[in-house]
């Protein structure tokens, strides 16, 4: 009598082709639909599409897009259905989760002063999710024939270009060589005579629109004036992160002025040390503490430290990001936007330093 044998494989997720571009489309998607909704509906003033009972609130409309998104990728096997389905994506979830003032209170309020960094956090996470896919992992065998069949779905309608027909013929190869079963590797032989004796033509490799802007800033972009570029703006951090600390120790002396020059430049709903004290006296110690620090990087930078002030800096604009940041949402809700796209500049330009002439380059060399 026969036994049955039953065996459990434990299959290793298999990266998706191209999913640092499809998580990258989703975030900004995210990122644009919360901002615009917020600004339209303030500049509108908070309109609502319903008659006397019904209120259709814009969350259905993104439970909608997520329902497509989903339907995309198992209706359709074109790669490009993924694209669509990564901007429906992060179009839905931020059109859901800017409604989370709603579902997290009794009273239903959306302009619950915790719904705008819980919307941050679940952006930043968002973040860390793209960084993930975004990084080169080894592949197994299988996984790179995954990749391969991937690749071969646009290889059926036209030839590729001959930067993605080198990378496939190398996997192929590399599967061949390496494979730990005769059917891969017999398969991936039969693949690559197949893509080798292709006979149609290759088109001309298109030129990376990213390459092309960055070899046009090189040619006008020079290291002192980056430098300098970069110092002012850590400077200019450091005055606003001093602004709210200043508000606190000058608004009993100074309230007239104080309240001109200081809150008069924030726009939109805020909410003061009364609504949470405990994190009102945390966020001012923070931003002064970091404000120093960022002073101080700016200072290296003016006097040509950057190896120490470039990792410096990029370090802190990290550690703004998740912990000052967060409670600026809380307290001055969603024009903290502006100053987070103002930080992330930042950040590329030390990316940008670092990569061109801190990364094998001498330092102070400028064109």
């Amino acid at each position: 009598m026969e036994q049955d044998t039953w065996t459990f494989v434990l299959r290793r997720p298999v990266k998706r082709e191209g999913a640092g571009r499809y998580m990258v489309l989703v975030l900004v998607s995210f990122a644009v639909s919360v901002s615009v909704t917020r600004l339209f509906l303030s500049i509108t003033g908070y309109p609502q599409i319903g008659g006397s009972e019904l209120h259709i609130a814009h969350v259905l409309w993104g439970g909608l897009m997520l329902f497509i998104a989903a339907l995309l990728p198992l209706l359709i096997s074109n790669r490009r259905a993924y694209r669509a389905a990564a901007i429906l994506a992060g179009v839905g979830i931020g059109l859901f989760i800017d409604e989370v003032g709603k579902f997290i209170t009794q009273q239903n309020d959306y302009f619950y002063p915790a719904a705008a960094p819980i919307i941050y956090i679940f952006f930043m996470l968002t973040v860390l999710l793209v960084l993930q896919a975004q990084r080169r992992e080894k592949a197994t065998v299988r996984a790179k024939f995954c990749k391969v069949l991937e690749t071969l779905q646009d290889w059926i309608y036209s030839p590729l270009e001959k930067k993605d027909q080198v990378l496939l013929i190398e996997r192929l190869k590399n599967i061949k060589a390496s494979a730990d079963s005769d059917i891969l590797s017999g398969l991936a032989t039969d693949i690559l005579n197949v893509v080798e004796g292709d006979p149609r033509p290759a088109p001309a490799d298109r030129p990376d629109r990213w390459r092309l802007y960055i070899q046009e800033l090189d040619q006008w972009i020079s290291e002192n004036g980056l430098r300098f570029t970069l110092a002012v703006g850590f400077l200019v951090m450091a005055a606003i992160a001093f602004k709210n600390p200043a508000y606190a120790l000058l608004s009993t002396r100074f309230p007239v002025l104080v309240e001109t020059l200081i809150t008069g430049i924030h726009s939109g709903r805020s909410y003061g040390i009364e609504t949470a004290p405990g994190l009102y006296q945390a966020r001012v110690i923070m931003e002064i503490t970091l404000g120093c620090a960022l002073f101080v990087v700016s200072l290296l930078l003016f006097f040509k430290k950057p190896r120490i002030g470039v990792p410096l800096g990029f370090g802190l604009l990290l550690l703004y990001l998740a912990t000052i940041d967060t409670l600026l949402f809380y307290f001055e809700q969603f024009s903290t936007i502006l100053l987070v796209l103002y930080q992330l500049l930042l950040s590329l330009g030390l990316i940008y330093y670092r990569t061109r002439f801190t990364t094998g380059a001498k330092v102070g060399v400028g064109r």
